[in-house]
């Protein structure tokens, strides 16, 4: 099973991913409302797979995504940026810094659930 970590300030969102992938039976489902505290429980380096917000409380995702690669986290993790921002240029740098894919919000879960595994499998 892999252990799937979203940090993302919206209470609704990290509730429906936690439900839908914990429902499938192939994740352990971790929360993070912070960037902070997502810090901490990705550097325990256990983390397969993170779902990170573009906007958050105290940071944005690229800049922790950044972080993530100078200090050689994301050897382990596969990370997947949620946002609802539609912007071209922002997903290439997301990708140029490590990311597999941009999901966007809102989203249907159960599109939200295939995208999510076609990213990871490829």
């Amino acid at each position: 099973m892999k252990k799937l970590l979203i940090i993302d300030d919206d209470e609704d969102i990290r509730f429906i991913v936690k439900m839908i992938l914990e429902r499938s039976g192939r994740y352990t489902v971790l929360e993070a409302e912070t960037a902070s505290a997502g810090w901490a429980s990705l550097t325990r380096g256990d983390i397969n797979v993170l779902l990170l917000d573009y906007l958050l409380p105290d940071a944005k995702g690229l800049d922790l995504l950044q972080q993530l690669q100078d200090e050689s986290l994301l050897q382990a993790t596969q990370v997947v940026i949620l946002t609802a921002r539609k912007d071209p240029d922002l997903e290439q740098q997301f990708k140029k810094a490590g990311a597999l894919a941009v999901l966007h919000k809102p989203f249907d879960p159960a599109h939200f659930f295939r995208t999510l595994e076609t990213c990871l499998e490829s």
